[in-house]
C-alpha cells in the first residue's frame, strides 16, 4: 500500500464521521424526548384518572333531612297536666289527687302566708313492696314557677309516708307553707328519686 492510502484508512472521509456522529446523537436526543413525552402523558393520565375518584359528591337528601332541630324535636316529651280526681298511671303506681285545701294549721305560719293541703292516694301495681317519702316524692309550684316543699304545722289528716305491700293503697295529705296571694298551683309527685315518672296535677287553687 502507498502512504497516501493509508493516510485515508487512517482518518476516513471527516465529512462522513461528522454526519455519522451527528446522526447519533441526534437519534438519542429524539428517543429521550420521545420517552419524555410519553412519560407525561402517564402521569397526566393518572392525575385525571386519581381527580376523577376522589372529587366531590352530592350528599344524599336522606342526610341532608337530619338536622339537630328534627332529633330534638322527637326527644321532646310532652306532659300532661291532669285534674283533681283522675286516677293517673304512673309506672309502678296508680296516683290520684283527691282534693286540696288551704288551712291555717296547728301551728301560725309565718305572716302573709298559709298551708296548702294536698289529698293524695297512690297504689302499688306491682308485686313487690314499694316505699313511699312524701318528702322527696311530693312539691308544688305556682303560677309563677316558684316551688314549695313539704312543711309541718296544718292539721293534716293522715301521711303519705310509709310502706306499700303489693296491691296496697296509701293515703293522705301533704302540707306545704305558701303565700296567701299565690294562686295557679300545680303538684308534682316523682315515683323514683333517680329517673321514674313525674306526675303533674292542676290543684284549682
Amino acid at each position: 500500500m502507498s502512504e497516501g492510502e493509508d493516510i485515508k484508512v487512517k482518518h476516513g472521509n471527516p465529512f462522513t464521521s461528522a454526519f455519522k456522529g451527528t446522526l447519533g446523537k441526534g437519534c438519542g436526543c429524539v428517543t429521550l424526548i420521545f420517552l419524555a413525552i410519553i412519560g407525561l402523558v402517564v402521569i397526566s393520565s393518572g392525575g385525571k384518572s386519581s381527580k376523577e375518584v376522589t372529587s366531590p359528591k352530592k350528599v344524599e337528601d336522606g342526610k341532608q333531612e337530619s338536622s339537630p332541630e328534627v332529633v330534638k324535636e322527637e326527644k321532646k316529651k310532652e306532659v300532661t297536666i291532669f285534674k283533681i280526681g283522675e286516677e293517673i298511671d304512673a309506672g309502678d303506681y296508680f296516683i290520684t289527687v283527691k282534693g286540696a285545701r288551704k288551712s291555717s294549721g296547728t301551728i301560725v305560719p309565718k305572716a302573709g302566708n298559709t298551708y296548702l293541703l294536698v289529698d293524695v292516694l297512690v297504689e302499688n301495681k306491682t308485686d313487690e313492696e314499694k316505699a313511699v317519702s312524701s318528702m322527696l316524692s311530693s312539691s308544688v309550684k305556682d303560677e309563677e314557677g316558684v316551688k314549695y316543699t313539704i312543711t309541718i304545722g296544718a292539721d293534716n289528716k293522715g301521711s303519705l309516708d310509709g310502706k306499700l305491700l303489693p296491691n296496697d293503697k296509701l293515703r293522705g295529705e301533704v302540707t306545704f307553707e305558701v303565700p296567701k296571694e299565690a294562686t295557679g298551683f300545680k303538684y308534682y309527685f316523682e315515683t323514683g328519686v333517680f329517673g321514674g315518672e313525674t306526675v303533674v296535677v292542676d290543684l284549682g287553687i
